[in-house]
């Protein structure tokens, strides 16, 4: 069950049974030193049983290796067992050994390698954020798939292949030689979305009625109880968001911080502040959320009149580039056709 080797200055050497022993040439050794597998382009001695000495002569062959010298009757080595030197393979194994004789076969010691990525868990990677796939020497004759496809060297240094960084599982195959699965989670947010549910539930106590109290986080994400947008600004007597063709939300001055809140159920298109009832008190500042809506919209008396008193003072619209300008433009548009329609 085990081999023993002794020495003329009393150090033994102990080896676990196994079915064969592979000893190969090591730069930093004068003499060949026990090794767990067999490499390509090194000399390698195997001890192994006798009734295995035909299938190791048949996958030195498949390897590549020039033919095993056979020693009989080597010192030492008991009955039953027997010496081959010689064996120099030269690629993965054609001929996949049974178990026992892998180590053979250079190809099942290739190391696959996955670095590099988001690592949501062990090998599992965020969608765009895909690992680089490292592979050691790679045997002559040796082919590498991904997904069955063929792989090739990519310009960062890792092996791709069609659809390799895509959703779902993958398995890097070297044929002959080992394999590796790994997986890239598609992103939530190019789907239903991620999943949101209120972290703080219950912080601000019984006061429902701020904005903010009803506001609920989940990360670095906020929305109002029914999914409305939460928008913040630094304060002003006057802050009002409006959306594109409706809605218009005054927002609420927190006593606690220099800030108002607001639970905007559309994406708001722009802001109105105002700090007083002259034109110079007051702007219109181009947020943009909104400002590409379509479809008719509700009639809003309260989005239309701050419209209405927007234009009537003149206030300057900051921020907005050429979409801003022609959806403000069309804005004022639709509430001056609808206080018409109205009044």
């Amino acid at each position: 069950g085990e081999l023993r080797v002794d020495s003329a200055e009393g150090f033994q050497w102990l080896r676990s049974g196994r079915q064969m022993q592979i000893f190969a040439e090591d730069p930093s050794e004068p003499d060949l030193i026990s090794v767990p597998s067999a490499r390509t382009g090194a000399t390698h001695a195997i001890i192994c049983r006798s009734d295995d000495e035909a299938a190791v002569h048949a996958v030195a062959a498949s390897a590549g290796s020039p033919e095993l010298l056979s020693h009989e009757r080597w010192h030492g080595i008991p009955e039953g067992w027997a010496v081959l030197s010689g064996y120099i393979p030269v690629r993965a194994a054609q001929l996949v050994p049974v178990f026992g004789l892998r180590p053979l076969d250079p190809g099942s010691d290739i190391l696959i390698e996955l670095t590099g990525g988001l690592a949501i868990r062990p090998r599992i990677f965020a969608e765009g954020h895909p690992p680089q796939i490292r592979i050691d020497v790679l045997p002559e004759d040796a082919s590498v798939r991904i997904g069955g496809e063929l792989a090739r060297p990519g310009s960062g240094g890792g092996w791709e292949a069609p659809g390799w960084d895509t959703p779902g599982q993958h398995i890097v195959d070297i044929v002959p030689g080992p394999s590796l699965t790994y997986e890239i989670a598609a992103d939530p947010a190019h789907a239903e979305g991620w999943l949101f549910w209120n972290a703080h539930a219950g912080r601000f106590g019984a006061d429902v009625a701020s904005a903010w109290a009803r506001a609920e986080v989940c990360g670095a994400r906020l929305m109002g109880p029914a999914g409305e947008t939460v928008l913040a600004v630094e304060t002003r007597p006057i802050l009002v968001a409006l959306g594109a063709r409706s809605g218009a939300v005054a927002l609420q001055r927190r006593d606690d911080a220099s800030v108002s809140v607001g639970l905007v159920a559309e994406p708001p298109m722009v802001l109105l502040s105002a700090t007083g009832r002259r034109r110079s008190q007051g702007r219109v500042i181009w947020l943009g959320l909104g400002g590409t809506a379509r479809g008719k919209g509700r009639y809003d008396p309260s989005w239309t009149s701050a419209i209405r008193s927007a234009t009537t003072r003149r206030l300057a619209l900051e921020g907005a580039d050429n979409v801003g300008k022609d959806a403000w433009r069309r804005a004022k548009d639709r509430a001056r056709r609808l206080w018409r329609s109205h009044r």
